[in-house]
């Protein structure tokens, strides 16, 4: 038996520029660099 993992896609964000690194997670918060803004993501 093959041992799988499954990934669940909870949602799908579009953002208007391109991201320049990878994303920084602090705590609860996922901060990505994008060519002209910083973005921060929060779980609310």
């Amino acid at each position: 038996m093959k041992n799988q993992s499954k990934l669940d896609v909870w949602a799908i964000n579009k953002l208007s520029e391109g991201i320049d690194a990878s994303p920084a997670i602090v705590g609860r918060e996922m901060f990505l660099r994008g060519e002209r803004h910083l973005y921060k993501i929060v779980e609310e």
